[in-house]
């Protein structure tokens, strides 16, 4: 996932998460023979280390529900 913008993730305010790259998941819902009827849905994984470069007081790696942001444009997905 490429990120152009600095934004704030919307389950918690305090993560602004910074332009760059990082690992991510999508999940595709009812597919059917490699077929998706769908859109797919997309996790942010972020790692302890950028837990605490950017300022989180919870410093354990976490997985945002990013969805929204992908198909607002403001996150890229690298395919």
């Amino acid at each position: 996932m490429i990120v152009a913008k600095p934004f704030r993730l919307d389950d918690d305010p305090e993560i602004l998460v910074s332009p760059g790259t990082y690992p991510g998941k999508r999940k595709l819902t009812d597919a059917f023979g490699g077929v998706s009827w769908t859109k797919s849905d997309y996790t942010l994984e972020l790692s302890v280390g950028q837990m605490k470069a950017i300022g989180a007081r919870n410093t354990i790696a976490i997985e945002y529900d990013v969805t929204d942001h992908v198909r607002r444009g403001e996150i890229q997905i690298l395919d």
